[in-house]
């Protein structure tokens, strides 16, 4: 770990969220940020910098932000205007993630993706011509 350079592995959370959106063709809410390293079977595990991360987020004018549950205790480090103004959203598996940050269809049909053991969509999907 020492010798390897880890260059973002914070956006684990992210890339499954971008990823899940485009294979579903369900588009992502644009006032939602995320953070979090995420493990094979889709936990949510804790990263660094939060404080300054929550203050791009409100600088970037986010109101909510889904933060590993095992940051919680570093909410404390954040600026109090900070939290006056987003809400911030402790999650544990990367399913609780996609099930709030992806837009909702008014489409009937569902459809489930897992990862691991974890279904991490249950959304209306519409179809996709590609």
């Amino acid at each position: 770990e020492g010798a390897v350079p880890k260059d973002g592995p914070s956006a684990g959370v992210t890339m499954i969220s971008a990823l899940v959106s485009e294979l579903t063709g369900i588009p992502a809410r644009s006032d939602v940020a995320m953070t979090g390293e995420i493990s094979l079977h889709g936990k949510v595990m804790a990263i660094g910098g939060l404080r300054e991360k929550a203050m791009a987020a409100y600088r970037g004018g986010v109101k909510t932000v889904f933060i590993p549950k095992a940051n919680l205790p570093d909410l404390d480090e954040v600026d109090a205007k900070v939290k006056e103004n987003i809400e911030f959203v402790p999650v544990e598996y990367v399913g609780e993630i996609i099930d709030k940050a992806l837009l909702p269809l008014e489409n009937n049909s569902k459809e489930e993706w897992k990862i691991g053991n974890e279904v991490v969509v249950s959304h209306s999907v519409r179809p996709t011509l590609r």
